[in-house]
Order: C-alpha cells, then sequence, then structure tokens
C-alpha cells in the first residue's frame, strides 16, 4: 500500500501537490473538509479532476486534523493505494425520517461479498442515527467483517452537515 497525505488551505491550495500518480481503481481518496466548502467547492472539484479513478470520499466536520494539529476551513486528505484490495463505494440516500437501520442494511446487501473485509461508512450527523445505521450494517454482514466510519459535523453550529460521494456534496 501506498499512502500520501495533503492539505488544503486556500492561502496556499493543496501542499504538498496531490498525488495524481496514485490514481487507480484500487486507491481510496479520502477527505475531511470545513462545512463551507459545499458551497465553495472548487478544492474538492479539483479533487474529483485530479483522481477519476478512485473512491473519493469524504465528510464535513468540526475540525480537520493534519498529522498533530487541528484546523479550520481546510481540507485534510489521504489518499491509499492499495496493492490487491478491491474497493467499492455505496451511497444510499436517507430521507429525513427513514430508517437509518433499514439504510444500513441496503448499505451492507450492497457491499456483500466474499472478500470483504472492511467498511468505512460516512453519514450526516443531523439527518442519520450513527447507531441504527451501523446495527442495519452489521446485522447484514458476517461478523468477521470490520465496520468503522463516523458523522458529518459543521461545527458548533449543527445546521448542515455533508458528505463526499464523488467529488460532490450530499447532505
Amino acid at each position: 500500500m501506498q499512502l500520501e497525505l495533503a492539505q488544503y488551505h486556500e492561502a496556499t491550495g493543496f501542499q504538498p501537490a496531490l498525488p495524481t500518480a496514485l490514481d487507480s481503481e484500487r486507491t481510496a481518496v479520502i477527505a475531511f473538509c470545513a462545512p463551507h466548502f459545499a458551497a465553495s467547492p472548487g478544492p474538492l472539484e479539483e479533487l474529483a479532476r485530479a483522481f477519476p479513478r478512485s473512491a473519493l470520499i469524504g465528510c464535513s466536520t468540526a475540525g480537520e486534523i493534519s498529522g498533530t494539529k487541528v484546523f479550520d476551513r481546510s481540507i485534510s486528505v489521504a489518499v491509499a493505494r492499495f496493492d490487491a484490495t478491491r474497493l467499492a463505494l455505496v451511497t444510499v440516500p436517507i430521507a429525513p425520517g427513514a430508517s437509518s437501520f433499514e439504510a444500513g442494511r441496503d448499505v451492507a446487501r450492497a457491499l456483500a461479498a466474499p472478500d470483504l473485509r472492511g467498511v468505512l461508512a460516512l453519514c450526516s450527523g443531523l439527518s442519520v442515527n450513527g447507531s441504527d445505521l451501523i446495527r442495519g450494517i452489521n446485522g447484514a454482514l458476517d461478523p468477521s467483517v470490520r465496520v468503522s466510519g463516523g458523522l458529518a459535523g459543521d461545527g458548533e453550529r449543527f445546521q448542515h452537515s455533508w458528505v463526499l460521494d464523488r467529488g460532490r456534496t450530499q447532505g
């Protein structure tokens, strides 16, 4: 596996430069972003252009971590290219008032495969019951599959959080 990290700040852009040579069907690009990038998506569009074949995901945060520091108004990016790992990206919309448990079950069913070893789940922190979502995922998968992830945030506002799906914000 190859792993590269980058940080985006409005004054400097992405530093170091995005490792575009890692783009492949076996590459995961994960971006944790300040909430305002939903309204100013230029850097997210740049990520999508830089990694057209990769699984590009992420979410809004209450602070972006890079190294040993926490930032605001930035994007923290991890680019991981795997040697033999198969990646699959599944998006399940959850309407207000819909069952988070059923959405989790739908995600698990869409991902189910004999070689599945792990799931990274990211979802809105405002419209999803994270505990029910994870119960739905875990209940439909083999117990050996590891599930991790988190809920998107928007600082202390609790007004609008979003997830990143292939370079577009949802939520």
